[in-house]
């Protein structure tokens, strides 16, 4: 039997990776928008500014950390060469501060890469990695973790990995690759046109640990723009892929959901526990009729629920459940779940096994297989993805879920959006495990993090104009995407593939922080078009304008409590245009502003979507008017994908006032700016100085990036030989 706890992480009581230093280690800071390669990186007073600075600051065989400050943005980590000290004393690149994973933008190649060296001992935490680029061109093979050889201990932990074609791949070319551990990761909308694509692709591993990530919409694209890259749904692509040759595998409480065509193979066998397949073309596949050996297999408690109705390439029709090859006695199936699968492409079967394993998987509502006399009469069969969000107050829908549940981050780790949570509330309707008590499954906040003790304060606009009003809208206004055109007749602005606003929500949520986010396209609105911008907006929709100089407004019914509240917008800051901004609370002016930065990217993307906090200390009661008022400007046409009302953390409420963007504290602490006027004097002078500092960086990751594909060459040339 495969041993669960052969590859065990000593953890903190929030179940995060401890890590420890020995006094000769040192910690290194890194910051692209405070920091200077000529500072020493010893503290966070002295950050360096860019990657290829900190890695040369760090010392092979050193527990040494490596820190990225928190929302920063920066270019690839590149090829990686450095081990830290041992088991036990890991060599940590990670983040500091509070806020966001920092993003390390690969464009269309891989983020960190390694070869022919010997590494071991290092741990990947809390960074986003992500390649913007392949959305127009993703004829390559770039991974977010791109490993190939003599690796020994390496953690991926908390991390965010998106775009890729293989958001890691694990595969023994050059020595021996042992103990690989990825942990609470977020793998999602990996994808290639041209080629096989996956979350996780791992070949000769000795020894892999996948636990408690979540592995979403993995080998295939969908639409993200009319002009964008698209790659259906193929056979040859999953979430999770293992080959022959891994062992000692362990995948325990993960959850794998709308995958191009299965959720896991695990060709090789191993542990695969308590898991949540949802929405995939195949859930589970475990060993393979190849002739090849194979490990111990242990399958249990696993739930495979709503398979996807998608047909693949060539008409194959899916929706299966199981599939178990070369059963034997070295296989246990036991406890495991088929439920609630309505597909009608073709064969639904929930298992390719032998007779006598098929009371490992019990079925419910799985197309023309008879329900397990088991899950007959029980407390509550018709339990679903749908029915568990609902159970906890958020939009009853598989799209909702997943949308929430690619929020986890060490920052704020939700109980309620674990594999284990909700396969407990399933199972729990078949008698099969407790009642689970969801009010239980709050979020837990990880321990404080020291947040950077300097700043620059954002830009402040001086010159926003007034944007023209337009009469109210009556509260029975629908919520429609017509717009009138210019002669006053009633059009329809919305493309014939934007998908129809939500339906039946309201146009404000409590999120899990306690804050009252508010998605504009629920609002009801006039000027304003529909559109969608996936993956980077909310709920995939947003609210845009129609056109050069045109105006909109939109508005909603506050929902919260009676209260003062700091307010902040997301929305895309585009290079083409400065578009003008304007929130009123009933007849108020409570925040106004431009968006004239200059954020390197003309098009609503990951780039350009910001999310500012516009104003503090708004006095706000239920049921007030909250309208949003936008003028387009050139080609930017204000798109607005979120409103957020964050609890203000003061004893006494103050007067709602105007505001502009205000300039944070430089002390690191939550204290209001003051109301006294701020000087603006050497704005240019400071625009001048990041301008002048981004274009040096720039220039340095296309060398390096130059540099990587060489090497690529080199080593694809040296495999050809």
């Amino acid at each position: 039997m495969v041993n669960p706890q052969a590859y065990a992480t000593p953890t903190d009581e929030y179940g995060w990776s401890v890590f420890t230093q020995s006094p000769d280690d040192r910690t290194i800071y890194v910051s692209s928008s405070l920091g200077d390669d000529s500072n020493s990186g010893l503290n966070q007073n002295q950050p360096v500014a860019t990657v290829e600075q900190g890695k040369k600051l760090l010392r092979n065989g050193y527990a040494d950390h490596l820190l990225f400050r928190s929302g920063d943005r920066f270019g690839p980590l590149g090829k990686w060469p450095l081990s830290g000290r041992s088991e036990n004393e890991m060599m940590l690149i990670s983040s500091y501060g509070n806020g966001p994973r920092p993003v390390f933008d690969s464009g269309k190649e891989s983020n960190l890469s390694h070869y022919k060296n010997r590494i071991g001992h290092v741990a990947f935490v809390g960074l986003h990695l992500i390649a913007t680029d392949r959305l127009n061109d993703a004829n390559n093979n770039a991974a977010g973790f791109h490993l190939l050889a003599n690796t020994e201990n390496i953690l991926i932990e908390d991390c965010r990995i998106e775009l890729y074609r293989d958001g890691i791949t694990l595969q023994k070319l050059w020595g021996q690759m042992q103990n690989i551990r990825i942990r609470r990761c977020i793998i999602r909308n990996c994808f290639a046109t041209n080629q096989h694509a996956m979350g996780l692709f791992a070949k000769q591993v000795d020894g892999l640990l996948l636990e408690q990530n979540l592995f979403d919409h993995n080998g295939w694209l969908e639409n993200p723009d009319p002009d964008g890259t698209t790659a259906p749904p193929t056979k040859f692509n999953h979430n999770i892929y293992i080959q022959h040759g891994t062992t000692n595998v362990i995948m325990r409480e993960n959850i794998l959901a709308r995958g191009s065509s299965h959720g896991a193979q695990v060709r090789n066998g191993g542990l695969v526990e308590n898991n949540l397949f949802l929405d995939n073309a195949i859930g589970l596949m475990v060993a393979s009729d190849e002739p090849a050996p194979f490990s111990q297999q242990l399958v249990r408690r696993n739930i495979v629920i709503h398979p996807s109705n998608r047909t693949l390439e060539n008409g194959l029709p899916r929706g299966w459940g199981f599939d178990i090859f070369r059963t034997s006695d070295r296989t246990t199936i036991e406890h495991n779940l088929a439920i609630h699968n309505t597909t009608t492409s073709g064969p639904s079967q929930p298992n390719h096994l032998k007779n006598q394993y098929l009371d490992g998987i019990m079925t419910y509502q799985w197309a023309d297989e008879p329900d397990s006399n088991a899950l007959k009469n029980t407390r509550d069969p018709n339990r679903t993805i749908a029915t568990y969000h609902q159970a906890l107050g958020r939009p009853a829908s598989i799209d909702s879920f997943l949308y929430e549940a690619a929020k986890q981050s060490k920052q704020h780790w939700q109980p309620a959006y674990t594999a284990a949570a909700v396969n407990q509330y399933l199972r729990s309707g078949f008698n099969m495990d407790s009642e689970p008590s969801l009010e239980h499954l709050e979020p837990v906040a990880a321990p404080s993090i020291p947040a950077p003790l300097i700043d620059l304060p954002p830009e402040t606009p001086t010159d926003i104009p007034v944007i023209p009003d337009t009469p109210d809208m009556p509260d029975s206004a629908d919520n429609s995407n017509n717009d009138n055109d210019n002669n006053g007749n009633t059009t329809s602005n919305t493309p014939s593939d934007t998908p129809e606003p939500p339906q039946n929500l309201p146009a404000f949520e409590l999120d899990a922080d306690g804050n009252w986010v508010m998605e504009t396209e629920r609002m009801r609105y006039e000027g304003f078009i529909l559109e969608t911008h996936w993956p980077v907006a909310s709920y995939r929709l947003c609210l845009g304008l129609s056109g050069d100089d045109s105006t909109g407004q939109a508005y909603a019914t506050f929902a919260g409590p009676d209260g003062t509240y700091d307010l902040s917008v997301r929305y895309f800051d585009e290079d083409n245009g400065n578009a003008t901004y304007q929130i009123h609370v009933d007849d108020q002016l409570v925040a106004s502003w431009m968006a004239k930065l200059k954020l390197g990217s003309s098009r609503p993307d990951i780039n350009t979507i910001i999310e500012p906090t516009l104003a503090k200390n708004i006095t706000l009661t239920q049921g007030q008017t909250i309208k949003l008022s936008a003028a387009a400007d050139g080609s930017d046409y204000a798109r607005v994908d979120q409103i957020t009302f964050t609890p203000s953390h003061h004893n006494a409420p103050n007067p709602s006032t105007p505001s502009t963007q205000p300039t944070p504290p430089t002390d690191g602490t939550d204290s209001v700016p003051s109301s006294e006027p701020q000087s603006n004097a050497d704005l240019p002078e400071r625009i001048d100085n990041l301008e002048s500092r981004l274009e040096s960086r720039l220039d340095a990751v296309e060398s390096q990036i130059n540099n990587v594909e060489s090497r690529i060459s080199r080593a694809a040339q040296s495999l050809a030989d």
